[in-house]
């Protein structure tokens, strides 16, 4: 004979499943974020950034021809230039990645 508790609790059991498959999909999208390496730059190329899909930056490199004019004001707009352009190029990526798990996970799924 079953109770209705067994269907409760067969549903809880699988919702658990369901959020554990969720966590580790976003686990693995995050460690796939952290080695996703986007590059902006400014400047025609007088400032390079390098960042991870999180946002991270990895290294900024300046022309030193740049380095050289001792304009610290175009050196420090270039700098913030490129760091957007890095950022912007990251947040595209970490989006089209929510966008692909969102589509994968369906939102009856986690109901």
């Amino acid at each position: 004979m079953k109770y209705e508790g067994d269907s409760v609790v067969a549903n809880i059991s699988m919702m658990l499943k369901k959020a554990k498959m969720i966590q580790d999909e976003l686990t693995t999208l995050q460690e796939k974020l952290a080695n996703h390496i986007v590059y902006g730059n400014s400047g025609g190329g007088a400032v390079k950034v390098s960042a991870n899909a999180e946002l991270d930056i990895i290294s900024i490199d300046i022309d030193q021809s740049l380095l050289n004019t001792n304009d610290k004001e175009l050196i420090e707009e270039l700098i913030v230039s490129a760091v957007n352009d890095a950022y912007q190029k990251a947040r595209k990526v970490a989006q089209k990645a929510m966008e692909t798990i969102a589509e994968e996970i369906p939102i009856s799924d986690i109901l």
